[in-house]
């Protein structure tokens, strides 16, 4: 390993980290990829298949006069990925102007333009950290936004919450499960290739974006000798939000950068160069 060797630990969900891999790959990084979950899709399918018929207008079918919901809120990028489906995407560039759309971070809307969001089509988003319902929600009151009926996309543990709130404005709210994460043992390769590197103290940078990540890596490194879980804890970490960053601290990672969601924001913190960072020695 050289000092030129630029390594970067993703623990997104798969498959959507592969993606994210690719991308970085390509910018000269050395990606290591370690899913601790897997997004699954295949319990929801219809239940989404039947919402995107209420929303797509397409060449043989016009959009209704009145819209089923006029907000449609994703809560992640994963959720973009459920709602197109996997096997035969659906291209987003058939979305009625008459719905608009809100995301809760800037990565929830990169993923909607790259899947050809028509760029007509009205967005909402939180403005600042945490990244979370409540900036969103207060980023809409802001825009003086009413919407009468709103949909939340997302995943199968956060429905209750999202329906309070709106439901708090006056909104009513309804909730589509598109997916869950379901747990997945790690890459047994990636997880040697990660010990190599604590091994040999050669610098890395982590991604987590999942409170539960710290623990999981804490988890596969137990039996590791004390100086490399040492220089585990020692990289820097970034993460999106201040419950997983106090995750990743209380599980003795003592170097961690919080940083807005999405591809551009994680460039921009790469591109400071964190690998010089100094390290404290085990």
């Amino acid at each position: 390993m050289t000092s030129s060797d630029r390594f970067v630990l993703l623990t997104q969900p798969a498959p959507r980290v592969v993606n994210i891999a690719a991308g970085l790959s390509r910018q000269g990084y050395q990606p290591l990829v370690l899913a601790f979950s897997h997004l699954e899709t295949a319990p929801f399918v219809d239940a989404v298949a039947l919402v995107r018929s209420q929303i797509f207008c397409t060449r043989d079918r016009a959009a209704p006069e009145e819209p089923t919901w006029d907000l449609v809120v994703f809560v992640s990028p994963s959720a973009v990925v459920a709602f197109q489906g996997e096997a035969q995407p659906s291209d987003l560039s058939h979305w009625p102007d008459a719905i608009a759309v809100a995301t809760v971070g800037p990565g929830t809307l990169d993923a909607l333009t790259t899947g050809g969001l028509t760029p007509s089509v009205r967005r909402l988003a939180a403005k600042q950290a945490p990244w979370d319902a409540r900036s969103l929600l207060d980023s809409i009151l802001e825009e003086g936004v009413r919407p009468r009926r709103a949909l939340v996309i997302g995943g199968s543990t956060s429905g209750t919450d999202w329906a309070a709130g709106f439901q708090a404005m006056g909104i009513l709210c309804e909730y589509l499960t598109a997916y869950r994460n379901h747990s997945c043992e790690p890459d047994r390769v990636a997880v040697e290739s990660l010990y190599a590197l604590c091994v040999e103290q050669a610098a890395w940078v982590g991604v987590v974006t999942q409170a539960s990540t710290a623990v999981a890596l804490n988890r596969i490194a137990s039996d590791w000798p004390i100086e490399a879980r040492r220089w585990m804890h020692a990289q820097p970490f970034f993460t999106i939000h201040p419950r997983i960053e106090q995750s990743l601290i209380d599980a003795g990672f003592h170097s961690t950068q919080r940083i807005a969601p999405g591809a551009s924001n994680l460039d921009a913190a790469l591109s400071l160069d964190p690998w010089s960072i100094p390290r404290k020695s085990p």
